[in-house]
C-alpha cells in the first residue's frame, strides 16, 4: 500500500468539490477549483502548472505532476513542476516513492543505476530536538541523486 498514493483518475459525470477532491489526468494532478458535476467525456487537460480547464459544472487547475515508482537505468530530471516555491502542492518533477521513509526528490538528474538504491537515513532522523537544524537525507543512485522531502512519520 502507497503511503503517499496519487489521487485517483478522473471519472465522468462525477460529483466533485472544490478544494478537496484532486485527479489525476495521464502524468498530471489537478485540484478541482469549482465545485461541480464532470462532463461525460474527459476535457483537454492542460499540461501548464497552475493552468485551469472547465469540464462540467467542474473546473480543474494543474497542480503537480504525478508521483512515480522508481525504475532501473531511468533517466530522471530534477526540478519542479512550475515554481516549487510557490505552488499549493509543492510537489517536485520527478518523485519516487519507495520504503516506509517518504517520497524522495530528484535533485541532480541523471540515468538511475541497475537496481534500486538503499532508501535509508541515519539511525537519528528524523530530528526531534529543536532547532531542528539539519541536512535532508540523501541517497545516491548511479547518476542520480534524491532527497528525502517527505517523511513518513507513523
Amino acid at each position: 500500500m502507497a503511503l503517499f498514493p496519487n489521487p485517483p483518475a478522473w471519472a465522468a459525470n462525477t460529483a466533485y468539490l472544490a478544494g478537496v477532491h484532486e485527479v489525476t489526468a495521464g502524468s498530471l494532478i489537478y485540484l478541482c477549483s469549482r465545485s461541480g458535476i464532470s462532463s461525460g467525456s474527459a476535457p483537454s487537460w492542460p499540461a501548464t502548472f497552475n493552468a485551469s480547464v472547465t469540464d462540467g459544472t467542474c473546473a480543474w487547475t494543474c497542480v503537480q505532476n504525478a508521483r512515480a515508482a522508481w525504475q532501473a537505468n531511468h533517466v530522471y530530471q530534477a526540478g519542479a513542476l512550475g515554481n516549487a516555491a510557490t505552488a499549493p502542492y509543492p510537489w517536485p518533477d520527478q518523485v519516487v516513492e519507495e520504503s516506509a521513509l517518504g517520497l524522495w526528490q530528484c535533485v541532480v538528474g541523471g540515468t538511475s543505476g541497475g537496481s534500486a538504491p538503499s532508501w535509508t537515513v541515519s539511525p537519528n532522523w528524523p530530528p526531534n530536538e529543536p532547532p531542528n537544524n539539519y541536512a535532508q537525507p540523501t541517497v545516491s543512485d548511479g547518476g542520480v541523486t534524491w532527497v528525502l522531502v517527505a517523511y513518513n512519520d507513523e
